[in-house]
């Protein structure tokens, strides 16, 4: 008995001693798992520093070398990406980031994968869009819990800066399901290989299936405490709290993260959605020697644009905001704050960008991390240098070549908006081996380069220069995604070339009044496999309707042509589309307007 009382005693002690500034939460099945269908509808939250997760693991590892883990990551800080990964004997991980043409933060969506002895497969809203079928897939083959957590990694470079005033965050789960592995004879999945077994709609906490967690470890800043785990309304809800207040309570009211300045035109970034009456309400602003003209509240609820007029780049202001309540059930009240503007210093044409290096290299800007100060820069990745004996043919700029960034997931260059000519510098000296490292680009919404393979293309120390034509940018960021498939993603330098511009808010009327319907049927179930699309034109045109799957790839459209003001309805075939989300696009004048329809044969 003393034995036991001693233990108890230490172990409180050192939760005492040993306490974590954050609490996060976790909860796991009891039971373990060897093969599946794994799936789950959520919405994580957004903020930098922070990632909630759906997964399985094999727990109880005497070591490395029994590791056995799938992932599914969404990271904070991306507003277009999650994390893929597998993790195998030895701690060996095998991962990557992909784009996926929906905010993960601002709705529920469904993520999945099937686990074989063959392969690992991943899917966002039915749609695969990622698969791993190499050889460390055979070393999964321990049983595995299904597990779904939110915590603070320490690691910047993976996460973004975490700032304590984000808390708290949630994350909701409408539902898990798990279907066996059954080849030949299931009812759901590819080919139908699987079979359900349960789903859990999470109407309240089934402790025969589910257990919450109370454990910790070097890296993450949080604590996984019971309190945590949540159950409410249908939903399970994941809390990453303070050490004060535990579970779904937020007691915080909205603060501004930072605010910038582009010409007449201020964006401010809050920590959480926001209540749009008060974010609407002008006078809830003031900048000295400025009026406040409109105000505009995004679709995530938490960016608000402040248009101006007569602002001077010369000088700086300060935005003062006072009664924005948060969009919380009590409404937290923010009773004051001042934050200074950044004002925007615009880059002058072409820009060039040395991607790898920390130096400014025959007018290759220096390598920068993107933050809401700089005008481009890299999330995720670091710098690698090859300098050490390395010739690189095609080319008389070696220097730009021999350094590189490693591991980026996102490359952001604020421009104007407009039309832009790239060009996208690598070479390969780090694998001598096609196969080794292999990368999708995508830049906006569209894919570029699927499956990169620089060894198979030019071969090593060898320039290879991706020219990228006609990119149309809208929101004033240039966003190119490096999709790493095997190894890691590299990049050496960009070149920007401005086309055209006039794509912003100084275009005409079209940008404010056309209009894009939701297309129908929706589910588009019909027999003739038509979906009906309908538009609207305040005047005369061009237009193009563009179709496409989640990976961002065209699967079908109307081409370009003139139209004048009007109603329209266009008829697309789904007769060779499979069941799944799509997403089209009508371009009116270079402006675009992007709906979402589903697919179901």
């Amino acid at each position: 008995m003393k034995n036991i009382f001693l233990i108890f005693f230490m172990y409180a002690l050192f939760s005492i001693l040993y306490a974590k500034d954050y609490k996060g939460a976790e909860l796991r099945t009891k039971e373990a798992f060897t093969y599946g269908r794994f799936e789950v509808n959520f919405k994580p939250p957004a903020g930098q520093g922070l990632l909630a997760s759906f997964f399985t693991y094999h727990d109880g590892i005497s070591g490395v070398e029994e590791w056995n883990e799938i992932d599914i990551e969404i990271l904070g800080r991306y507003e277009d990406n999650i994390q893929l990964t597998t993790i195998t004997p030895g701690q060996s991980t095998h991962d990557g980031h992909f784009y996926v043409p929906f905010h993960p933060h601002e709705d529920f969506h469904t993520y999945g994968f099937e686990w074989t002895p063959d392969y690992v497969a991943w899917f966002a809203d039915g749609q695969e869009i990622y698969r791993q079928s190499g050889d460390h897939i055979a070393t999964l083959h321990l049983a595995q819990k299904i597990m779904m957590n939110i915590w603070i990694p320490q690691y910047e470079e993976w996460v973004g800066e975490w700032n304590p005033q984000l808390l708290p965050k949630f994350a909701y789960y409408d539902w898990v399901s798990y279907a066996s592995y059954t080849p030949g004879q299931g009812n759901t999945g590819t080919d139908n290989n699987f079979t359900l077994q349960w789903k859990d709609d999470f109407n309240d906490f089934d402790s025969t299936r589910w257990e919450k967690a109370s454990h910790t470890w070097n890296g993450n800043l949080t604590d996984f405490k019971p309190e945590n785990v949540v159950f409410r309304n249908g939903k399970m809800i994941l809390c990453l709290t303070d050490k004060e207040d535990l579970g779904l309570i937020d007691k915080n009211p909205p603060y501004v993260l930072w605010a910038r300045a582009t010409d007449n035109r201020i964006v401010a970034r809050f920590s959480e959605e926001i209540d749009t009456v008060s974010a609407l309400d002008a006078a809830n602003y003031f900048i000295s020697g400025l009026t406040i003209k409109k105000v505009e509240l995004l679709p995530d609820q938490q960016t608000v644009v402040l248009k101006v007029s007569d602002m001077d780049s010369s000088k700086t202001y300060s935005l003062v905001i006072l009664g924005i309540r948060d969009a919380s059930a009590d409404h937290n009240k923010q009773i004051g704050q001042v934050i200074p503007i950044t004002m925007a210093e615009p880059l002058t044409f072409p820009v060039k960008i040395n991607t790898g290096g920390g130096a400014i290299y025959n007018r290759y800007l220096k390598d920068r991390v993107w933050n809401s100060a700089v005008e481009y820069g890299h999330m995720d990745g670091h710098s690698k240098d090859w300098t050490a004996g390395i010739d690189i043919s095609g080319t008389d700029q070696d220097s730009l070549y021999i350094t590189e960034l490693q591991g980026a997931v996102k490359y952001k260059i604020r421009v104007p908006n407009g039309s832009y000519n790239l060009t996208f510098h690598f070479a390969e000296n780090e694998y001598d081996r096609s196969g080794q490292r292999i990368f999708d680009l995508v830049i906006e919404d569209s894919l570029v380069s699927k499956q990169l393979d620089l060894v198979s293309k030019v071969g090593v120390h060898t320039a290879y220069d991706l020219k990228v034509g006609q990119v149309k940018v809208t929101d004033g960021i240039m966003d190119i995604h490096l999709m790493n498939r095997i190894g890691h993603s590299m990049l050496n330098g960009i070149t920007v070339e401005q086309v055209s511009t006039g794509i912003g808010d100084s275009s005409p009327g079209l940008l404010q009044n056309f209009k894009l319907f939701q297309s129908y049927p929706n589910p588009s179930v019909t027999r003739n496999h038509e979906i009906k699309i309908k538009y609207q034109l305040p005047g005369a045109a061009h237009v193009k309707l563009t179709l496409y799957n989640v990976l961002g790839q065209v699967v079908g459209g109307v081409e370009d042509y003139k139209a004048s003001k009007g109603i329209y309805e266009l008829n697309l075939s789904a007769a060779d589309l499979s069941t799944g989300l799509y997403f089209y696009k009508l371009d009116v004048n270079q402006i675009s307007r992007v709906r979402k329809l589903m697919v179901i044969r």
